[in-house]
Order: structure tokens, then C-alpha cells, then sequence
């Protein structure tokens, strides 16, 4: 009975941040006043609560997607156009093969690192090439056991 309640407690909180408040996009003023909804909230059951700010840039992480996939998809078509070059499909001079092969390979470099460090592992790679924003995020201690 104690867990439905508490259940129903922590669901009625949510939905209320999210009727009251709405989306809540990194660095907004939503974002604010939610951890501050939250914090005022988790002062009721923790010992101590405090928000901590810092810079980064939230679109950063997604942002580079779509050109990453452009670059990926111009890389191959570059790679296409090096190899038809090679084969005498394409009546161009032999050093355009070159040429498209190094468009190729530098737009992969490109591309491929960001997947690496972005999304796999999380290492603000591309950043510098986004917006900052701050941000406060709520920290809580409960010391008690409870």
C-alpha cells in the first residue's frame, strides 16, 4: 500500500512539472524552474540540497548528425566517382581520380571521429563548434536511513 502511494506521489509530481512547466531543453528558463520545483521538493525528504552550475553545449551531441550523414554520403559518392575515373568510365584526367579519393577520405575523417568520440564515447569532441549555455543541475545528500 505504501509503495502505490509512494508510486502515485512521484507520478503526480511529474505529470505536474509537466503540465506546469512543459518542455524543459537544456539551458531554458523551463530547465530552471523545474530544478528549482525539484529542489524545493527533495528539501522535504533530503538533509541537504544544492544546484551546481556549469557551461556546456546540449546541442552539441545531436547537432553534428546530419552533417556527419552528408559527409558520409558525399565521401561514398566521391569514392564512386575516384573509382569510375580509374576504370575509364569517366573521359576526365587521371589526377581527378586522386582528388576525389582525398575528398573522400578527409570528409571520413571528419565524420568518423564524431561518431567515436561524440556518440560512443561521450568525449565533448565537437563542442567548440556549437552554442553554450548554462546550465544548474539539483544535487541532494540524504544521510539518513530512512
Amino acid at each position: 500500500m505504501v509503495e502505490k502511494k509512494l508510486n502515485d506521489y512521484m507520478h503526480g509530481f511529474i505529470v505536474d512539472i509537466c503540465n506546469k512547466i512543459g518542455p524543459r531543453e537544456a539551458g531554458t528558463k523551463q530547465e530552471e524552474l523545474a530544478g528549482n520545483k525539484i529542489e524545493e521538493e527533495l528539501k522535504k525528504f533530503c538533509d541537504e540540497t544544492h544546484q551546481e552550475e556549469f557551461i556546456c553545449s546540449p546541442t552539441a551531441f545531436l547537432g553534428f548528425v546530419r552533417y556527419g550523414a552528408i559527409m558520409a554520403l558525399f565521401s561514398v559518392i566521391f569514392y564512386w566517382l575516384s573509382l569510375l575515373v580509374d576504370l575509364g568510365w569517366l573521359q576526365i584526367d587521371n589526377i581527378f581520380s586522386l582528388i576525389f579519393l582525398v575528398i573522400a577520405v578527409i570528409l571520413l575523417g571528419i565524420t568518423v571521429p564524431y561518431f567515436i568520440f561524440e556518440i560512443i564515447r561521450y568525449f565533448e569532441f565537437y563542442d567548440f563548434m556549437f552554442p553554450k549555455k548554462k546550465i544548474e543541475k539539483c544535487y541532494w545528500n540524504d544521510k539518513s536511513n530512512r
